[in-house]
């Protein structure tokens, strides 16, 4: 084995391996080689290597880190989606990394958190306001309970009081009856006798009125005999 290719083999243990063969492997990529510096130089070159490498010994769901800013993309899911520029980017660890160092991510994302935090505090405004307005309506209508209960009370109370004081209130008035009973009589024959005055007024009338039909019947009689 060369010694150039022994010395990165020490120092890329997680990567290169010998096998008991005494051929070399590579851990990213499975594949097998001749223990010589050139053909693992080549390897290392090669496309497949390079597109294995970035996620050697990452888990399956690695790039869940970058959430919620970065996601996988809806339509593709080879790529990832990035909420704040609306970019589409490689889904490969260093790319995403060097993404989010950009000052274009760092001045757009402050932006995105400032708005966000100010919908939080007018959110907040608006449940506790709300919340007062509740617990105002809650106190009235306490209040409002209170006060009928109050009532109701004083009505009973005002009733028990009544009750008791009637029996001396009739007894009292008794006396006021009797005399009411006589006035009542007196107050009955005057008015008796004002009907018959009104009555007698009126029969009057009537006869009167009856008399001076007649004589005009008797007119008329005259009058045509004379014709």
């Amino acid at each position: 084995m060369d010694a150039e290719l022994e010395k990165y083999i020490d120092d890329h243990p997680s990567e290169f391996d010998v096998l008991p063969t005494g051929r070399v492997v590579c851990k990213v990529t499975s594949h097998e080689m001749e223990p010589k510096w050139e053909i693992v130089q080549k390897h290392l070159n090669g496309s497949k290597y390079k597109n294995k490498k970035p996620f050697f010994g990452l888990e399956s769901n690695w790039y869940e880190k970058y959430a919620p800013y970065i996601v996988v993309d809806k339509k593709n899911i080879n790529k990832m989606h990035c909420t704040v520029t609306g970019c589409k980017l490689n889904k490969i660890p260093y790319e995403l990394d060097k993404h989010v160092q950009g000052k274009k991510f760092k001045r757009l994302l402050a932006i995105k958190l400032a708005a966000e935090q100010e919908a939080k505090i007018k959110e907040q405004k608006k449940r506790e306001k709300k919340l007062a307005y509740e617990a105002k309506q809650a106190e009235l209508k306490a209040s409002d309970l209170a006060e009928q209960i109050e009532k109701e009370s004083k009505k009973n109370e005002g009733g028990n009081g009544n009750g008791n004081g009637n029996g001396d209130e009739q007894n009292d008035g008794d006396g006021g009856e009797q005399q009411n009973d006589g006035d009542g009589e007196q107050q009955q024959d005057e008015n008796n006798k004002n009907e018959n005055n009104t009555n007698k007024k009126k029969r009057k009338r009537s006869e009167s009125g009856g008399k001076k039909a007649m004589k005009r019947k008797k007119r008329k009689k005259v009058v045509k005999s004379s014709k």
